[in-house]
């Protein structure tokens, strides 16, 4: 009899044994399945992500996007790079991150996206004090020369609608030069969008106030972007931590510490661009 229990209990404290092994096996397999590696770049642009004058990158996107990684107990490198690598980059290689896009109806199937981070608008810009006026899409074509990022949304928005006075010029410091170019009389409107415009002055020695915004273009949504191949449990996981973010008040008081953040504020939900 004794010896009876007392092999039932040796059994029993087997097979519990094996219970835990098993469950502690599961848990390590459950959570490396949740291990990736991510690549995320960006790009030196406003108020959204920039270098600053000590060399770190800051912005109310960037901040949101370490928030989300710090949430999810992540910790990659965000590096700032040209914009035309860094879509090359998210279009082509696996598991890339880059912010901020704009979502177009263009770009839709070819990344996953997480936001809206926030919501903008893109506007002719003019130096204060010129006679251009600019009522309508019809007036604008008929200027001398419009300034704009090439292969940014902007520009493939405008020759989209039928622009063909484009000025379009590439590389890291395209928005100063734009500026300049628009000071010294060289192009008659820069299309951009305020928070870039007044961030590129205020890195100058161009006062903001000498710029003048003429008319809407387009209001747009913007998002960080994964590459297509990227797990969807990725994607959703960011996703879910950013409405987390938004409905907590942590969103909102990322956004109010910028100049222009409260205006960039949207609790819209993500959704699917349409044609233009």
């Amino acid at each position: 009899m004794t010896v009876s229990i007392k092999g039932d209990f040796t059994m029993s404290r087997l097979i519990v044994c094996c219970a835990l092994l098993s469950l502690s096996l599961t848990t390590v397999l459950f959570s490396t399945a949740f291990c990736y590696d991510l690549t995320i770049l960006t790009e030196n642009s406003g108020e959204n992500n920039y270098l600053d004058s000590n060399g770190q990158i800051k912005g109310f996107n960037t901040d949101i996007v370490r928030e989300i990684m710090q949430r999810l107990n992540l910790n990659f490198t965000i590096k700032i790079v040209p914009w035309k690598r860094g879509y090359r980059e998210v279009l082509h290689r696996p598991n890339v991150v880059l912010f901020s896009m704009v979502r177009t109806f263009e770009r839709e199937n070819l990344f996953k996206w997480v936001g809206p981070l926030n919501v903008t608008k893109f506007s002719f810009f003019k130096k204060k004090g010129s006679d251009i006026t600019i009522n309508t899409l019809g007036d604008a074509k008929k200027v001398g020369a419009i300034g704009c990022i090439g292969d940014d949304v902007r520009e493939k928005l405008l020759k989209r609608l039928g622009f063909t006075n484009l000025s379009s010029l590439f590389g890291k410091d395209a928005n100063v030069r734009n500026l300049e170019m628009l000071m010294l009389g060289r192009i008659d409107l820069w299309i951009s969008t305020g928070h870039i415009v007044f961030k590129t002055a205020n890195d100058t020695v161009i006062d903001p106030n000498e710029i003048e915004e003429t008319l809407t273009v387009k209001k747009a949504y913007v998002y960080l972007v994964f590459s297509k191949d990227t797990d969807d449990k990725i994607v959703n996981e960011w996703q879910h931590t950013l409405e987390a973010m938004k409905k907590d008040g942590t969103y909102k008081k990322i956004l109010s510490q910028y100049p222009s953040g409260l205006k960039r504020i949207t609790f819209d939900p993500p959704n699917n661009a349409q044609p233009e």
